[in-house]
């Protein structure tokens, strides 16, 4: 479900070697999303607001797929992610 960017940066390991997606979402320890509070569309961009995470998603071969994961929101400097790509 993560778009092709968001996924090679994730599976991309520090030291350069490549390591499993499920390995790579274990290690990040996203926090349980909750109830989704809103959602918004920009074209082929969108954000979904939920109680817990803000989730980024980009229209990628005719379907959703997750741009960034794990979000918080930091005023007026951009959202701080633990999954994310281009």
């Amino acid at each position: 479900m993560l778009a092709p960017g968001t996924l090679e940066a994730a599976l991309q390991t520090e030291s350069g070697g490549a390591r499993s997606c499920p390995d790579t979402l274990a290690a990040v320890d996203l926090p349980a999303a909750g109830a989704a509070v809103s959602s918004q569309a920009y074209g082929r961009n969108a954000q979904v607001v939920f109680e817990n995470d803000t989730v980024f998603l980009t229209l990628a071969d005719g379907m959703w797929k997750v741009m960034a994961a794990g979000c918080t929101e930091r005023g007026d400097r951009p959202y701080s992610c633990l999954i994310e790509g281009d």
